[in-house]
């Protein structure tokens, strides 16, 4: 074995030594653990941007017709490195490619825009790439006075690309933006199509560019934005990265900033600030809040909300005695075990204390962070010890006047003791043994096993006893008999004896509380007939077990003694 490392050691330099320069041989399109494609080579019209002879798995890459200015064909993008490539169509789906792509010189047709709207040679069909000058009647102008044409990938059906025309126009600042919707002849804005239950100030059908207009709802609603204004016309990127024309509205925030408005402008459903206790503080921190928009709740320092997070839910229809729907808010509450429920009553701001820094062990029933004033607590502790007291109590935190003058909070908890009193609890709650041995009472001879023994909490030692039983299983020819020493304690503290015992062995002494809970277990090594054995003695007495092939029985009685000479008489 030890041959077959050194030839292994010996050949791993001359393999990697063979091996260098070449790194991932077998990998072809791979490089530094990367994958990649090469260019496509789909005919030399196409432009690529970036134009790159490989590009990486997923690396998206703008292709157009090889003309000056051209918009883009589509977006394709490398699939893996066998140089599979997909392409996105006008729905934003990335689709596997059957064929090639290439430049088409099908002519577009004449867009249905405005009707208003004059086209310069008036011709049913314009080239690709052709520039076309748009012109409006007198006080009227086209959202771009110059437009063109291109083919653009729609669908992938199935693996082989379908074009649909797409038209671009030229913004006020020169750049060529892909036109979403019409192009219109224009002196404003439409009027946005909102909420049919919004009302707007003032009230007409189409508003002058940068003319402010104020919104409202009926009772028991607000709207999104209340007031807005028509901006100029907004330009931004699409997916190819080139700006894109597309009207659209400005909204008044609640810091007073003008900010795009990106969806519909609803009459939403609301809830008014709660009058509850004056000292909570409510974040956001508004006069109105959005149908299940979530409000936390604060309090100041050494008070806690009765709720920490509210919910202002949909507002609650019923019927009064004239039969008609009325309005009737309300709100939820999230509870201790994260579900929400209404909230019946005023949120208040409730005095608390802290869970206490005690002895880790204890565990606490509720198990909670905060307790509020006046709840009671259980304690218990792992098998074996017990608090001082089992139920203590949150007091009314307490108020006092320090050196300055000032008032100050001040928790403290409380304890029922054995007579059922509440009393301060004065210093740390521990987990206390319930039965206490002290080894240094034990008394131990060659025949017998004595040790005293004090229950700390009497009402916890009912039904206690005793046994001493041989620690392991004797074999011949030291064999020693199985003692049945088992006694009932009873009272607060007494002694325990265990005889007739063998000299010189080992027995195991348990105080047990019924069903199954042990209080005290120790092994205990009687005394030796005549003098102490010495350590050498044990090694003769090891090595002639060993021979004997009972090695496991050698070590045992090794470790044993070793353990045990502390108790035996010096």
């Amino acid at each position: 074995m030890a041959l077959q490392w050194m030839f292994l050691l010996l050949l791993t330099p001359l393999l990697a030594a063979q091996n260098r320069g070449k790194p991932y041989p077998n990998h072809y399109g791979k490089l530094q653990g990367r994958e990649r494609c090469q260019k496509p080579q789909w005919g030399s019209q196409l432009q690529f941007s970036p134009n790159q002879r490989f590009y990486w798995v997923s690396e998206e890459v703008t292709v157009s017709c090889f003309v000056n200015n051209a918009p883009p064909l589509a977006m394709v993008r490398c699939a893996n490195w066998k140089n599979a490539w997909e392409v996105l169509d006008m729905s934003g789906t990335w689709h596997r490619l059957a064929q090639n792509l290439s430049c088409t010189k099908a002519k577009c047709q004449k867009p249905q825009w405005d009707t208003r709207l004059q086209f310069l040679g008036k011709k049913p069909e314009y080239p690709q790439n052709r520039e076309v000058t748009l012109t409006c009647p007198e006080g009227l102008e086209p959202s771009f006075p110059e437009v063109k044409c291109t083919k653009e990938i729609q669908r992938v059906t199935p693996g082989k690309p379908v074009y649909v025309d797409a038209w671009w126009g030229r913004s006020s600042t020169g750049a060529w933006t892909r036109i979403e919707g019409d192009v219109l002849c224009m002196e404003g804005c439409k009027r946005p199509q909102c909420d049919s239950r919004l009302q707007l100030a003032p009230d007409q059908e189409n508003y002058k560019k940068e003319e402010k207009v104020m919104l409202s709802c009926p009772e028991g609603f607000q709207p999104s934005f209340t007031e807005i204004q028509c901006p100029t016309q907004f330009q931004y990127d699409d997916h190819y990265g080139t700006p894109v024309y597309k009207e659209f509205w400005l909204g008044r925030d609640s810091s007073g900033a003008w900010v795009p408005i990106l969806s519909s402008v609803d009459c939403i459903e609301i809830c008014q600030r709660p009058q509850w206790d004056s000292r909570l503080q409510l974040a956001p921190d508004q006069e109105n809040y959005k149908k299940e928009e979530k409000v936390m709740l604060s309090c100041p320092e050494g008070l806690q909300p009765s709720f920490t997070e509210i919910q202002c839910p949909t507002q609650f229809q019923y019927d009064d005695h004239y039969g008609t729907p009325v309005y009737k808010e309300f709100w939820l509450g999230r509870d201790s075990s994260g579900a929400w429920v209404p909230i019946l009553s005023s949120v208040d701001c409730i005095e608390i204390c802290q869970r206490p820094q005690w002895d880790s062990r204890l565990q606490l029933a509720p198990d909670l962070v905060n307790y509020k004033k006046n709840e009671k607590v259980m304690l218990s502790c792992p098998e074996g010890f017990q608090p001082p007291c089992t139920e203590i109590q949150c007091q009314t935190q307490f108020q006092y006047d320090n050196d300055y003058g000032t008032r100050l909070y001040k928790e403290f908890w409380r304890g029922r003791d054995s007579s059922g009193a509440w009393v301060p609890i004065l210093s740390s709650v521990d987990c206390i043994e319930v039965l206490q041995v002290d080894p240094n009472t034990f008394e131990i001879s060659r025949t017998s096993i004595q040790l005293k023994w004090t229950c700390r909490f009497p009402d916890a030692c009912q039904g206690m006893r005793a046994r001493c039983r041989l620690a392991v299983p004797s074999s011949p020819p030291c064999e020693a008999e199985e003692v049945n020493g088992e006694q009932m304690l009873h009272g607060q503290e007494g002694t325990f004896t265990c005889s007739p015992l063998q000299p010189f062995t080992e027995y195991n002494v348990t105080i047990d509380l019924p069903p199954n809970t042990t209080l005290f277990s120790w092994f205990f090594m009687t005394q030796e007939t005549g003098q102490t054995v010495g350590q050498w003695h044990w090694i003769v007495i090891g090595l002639v077990v060993l021979l004997a092939d009972r090695l496991v029985v050698a070590v045992i009685l090794w470790l044993v003694h070793s353990r045990k000479r502390k108790y035996l008489p010096s």
